[in-house]
């Protein structure tokens, strides 16, 4: 007997895997948004603790110039020691802590007290700058670049000529220079020998032509003072160390003063010396300079900054020959052939001009 077997029908339905397919892109396209979040929230994660790590570290090398000026406030004889040529020479000298505590210090502390460049930001024209030039050796010349108080001034205005006008004209962006430098003599100074021996100048930048260089004895005048304050151009094309540079030569001593003051724009200024040889001569009791290396963790951080020696430059040098505290009240009245002091003390007012 012959049985007959029916086969059945079977669909196939394939809209699940489709399903499949959908949900397994969606899954990985999740994963790749997920890791790439959390790669930027890691990512940020480092750069915050970086900067704040920058932020310690430079805060380390700044705690240690503070407390190299205060030790240097306290003991002044260590601006005149040295060499400070390794890292914890001046640490040990002067008795600091360098480390700051939750891994933060500065590793590193050198400090320049006969550097070989004076750096002033900001010669105002209130007040004079009185520069000490103490050397090992003679020094031979003095050179004083200086610039203007904008990145990129303007100096067609700066005309080749030696007359100051009156104002200073708005496209010479670049400020005068009034100067004073007495070579001192430890013994044998007299008033006469001061007078003679102190050069007095005035240096007008030039935008082309002029002088960039002068010997002192121009300046001097053994019989008085009448050749003093001469105005002297300067060019200003200079790169190195700043715009405007003049040289006096000619000075052989080891210790001098240079007072310098700017006219009409305030100045930042830089001050060298050299020998005979025109070699660059360390400079003690002006500035010293802090080379140093702060660290946090392991971030470093490192600085140069020059700064003037506590008590260093003579500060209380007055500004003119006659200077007081107080008011000082001297009217006169003037007639034909007449000229005598006012007696009422009304007429000396201090608030009227």
């Amino acid at each position: 007997m012959i049985r007959h077997i029916q086969k059945s029908n079977i669909t196939h339905n394939e809209q699940g895997l489709v399903s499949f397919m959908v949900v397994t892109v969606i899954m990985a396209i999740t994963t790749l948004i997920v890791m790439s979040y959390a790669r930027v929230v890691r990512r940020e994660q480092v750069q915050t603790a970086d900067r704040q790590l920058n932020v310690q570290a430079l805060y380390a090398a700044e705690s240690a110039v503070n407390d190299a000026m205060n030790a240097l406030n306290t003991t002044p004889s260590l601006a005149t020691g040295g060499p400070y040529n390794n890292c914890d020479d001046f640490t040990t000298a002067a008795g600091l802590a360098s480390n700051l505590g939750n891994n933060v210090a500065y590793s590193c502390l050198l400090v320049d007290t006969s550097p070989t460049r004076l750096d002033y930001d900001g010669v105002n024209t209130n007040s004079s700058t009185v520069i000490p030039l103490r050397s090992t050796t003679n020094i031979d010349t003095v050179e004083i670049s200086w610039d203007s108080d904008v990145p990129s001034p303007t100096t067609n205005g700066c005309a080749s000529n030696l007359t100051l006008p009156a104002p200073w004209p708005n496209d010479c962006q670049i400020g005068m220079i009034r100067f004073e430098l007495l070579p001192f003599i430890a013994t044998g100074m007299t008033r006469d020998s001061i007078i003679s021996d102190t050069a007095v100048g005035f240096l007008k930048p030039y935008d082309t032509g002029g002088a960039n260089n002068r010997s002192l004895s121009s300046f001097q005048q053994s019989a008085g003072s009448n050749d003093k304050g001469e105005i002297v151009g300067v060019r200003c094309n200079s790169t190195s160390p700043r715009r405007c540079v003049f040289r006096i030569t000619g000075i052989n001593t080891n210790q001098a003063y240079l007072r310098v003051k700017s006219e009409y724009r305030n100045t930042p200024l830089t001050i060298r010396a050299f020998d005979n040889a025109s070699t660059p001569l360390g400079l003690r009791g002006a500035q010293v300079v802090f080379d140093v290396t702060g660290r946090a963790a392991g971030v470093l951080k490192r600085i140069k900054v020059n700064k003037q020696v506590p008590n260093g430059n003579t500060g209380i040098a007055p500004e003119f020959a006659l200077q007081s505290k107080n008011t000082l009240c001297k009217q006169f009245t003037y007639r034909p052939g007449v000229v005598a002091p006012q007696n009422a003390a009304s007429e000396c007012d201090p608030s009227q001009p």
